[in-house]
């Protein structure tokens, strides 16, 4: 055990030897960590798992692949165990981008298509965006589109264009919004040239919702496993 794993969670060697991993270890990660391990103990292989650990810094609970390699004698008896641990948050997190992006863009195709009617106007496009919790904004992430539907496939890259240009406005309309996504409902029937330019944050917003052709509004959020997501 070095330096580096004592420090990450704030402890001395003796007391990560006597205390174990079980108290660092996720509530939800705990019961198949512990099986898994009995399995290596009880057939010699190999161990591997992906398991999220305390990180004493922040207290937050950050996704690892812990590996452990068996040491034998010349009897072929295992003396001790060598293992390590790698912080894979980051893989896990755009693993985790991926696959909604996955589902969000197929699901937006399909309902981009529907003759859906929000207060009687036709729906021709959504969008999927990432809102950000406390733990985003403090890491410095933006609002941004996920994933993007419309009958016109030019107004596709005008949705995107809107987004690259104004990240920490979680969707084209709300100009107003924090970089959280909310956590409720909203229905706009109508959306007229005098809301459009109380949302606007400036002249070029304006004009890029503008040739978007909003005319009606409805926001659903979407509970993803990191963070809301609004449709």
């Amino acid at each position: 055990m070095n330096q580096r794993v004592l420090d990450y969670f704030d402890t001395s060697f003796s007391e990560r030897v006597a205390e174990g991993w079980t108290h660092v270890t996720h509530p939800e990660d705990l019961p198949r960590t512990l099986q898994t391990w009995q399995q290596a103990l009880e057939t010699g292989s190999p161990y591997e798992n992906e398991l999220r650990l305390r990180r004493a810094a922040d207290e937050s609970y950050r996704w690892h692949l812990t590996r452990a390699l068996p040491m034998r004698d010349r009897r072929g008896e295992i003396v001790k165990w060598f293992g390590s641990n790698t912080d894979i948050e980051d893989r896990k997190i755009a693993e985790e981008a991926q696959r909604f992006l996955v589902d969000a863009g197929a699901t937006l195709r399909q309902l981009a298509r529907l003759p859906h009617h929000a207060g009687g106007a036709r729906q021709d496009g959504c969008a999927a965006d990432r809102g950000l919790g406390a733990r985003g904004r403090r890491r410095g992430r933006k609002a941004a589109h996920l994933a993007v539907a419309h009958v016109d496939e030019r107004k596709i890259e005008l949705a995107l264009e809107l987004g690259r240009r104004y990240p920490r406005i979680p969707t084209p309309l709300m100009a107003r919004r924090s970089s959280c996504a909310p956590v409720r409902c909203e229905l706009m029937t109508e959306i007229s040239e005098e809301r459009l330019s109380e949302l606007a944050v400036d002249d070029l917003h304006l004009e890029l919702v503008r040739e978007l052709g909003f005319q009606s509004y409805m926001g659903v959020p979407l509970a993803a496993a990191r963070a809301h997501v609004w449709e």
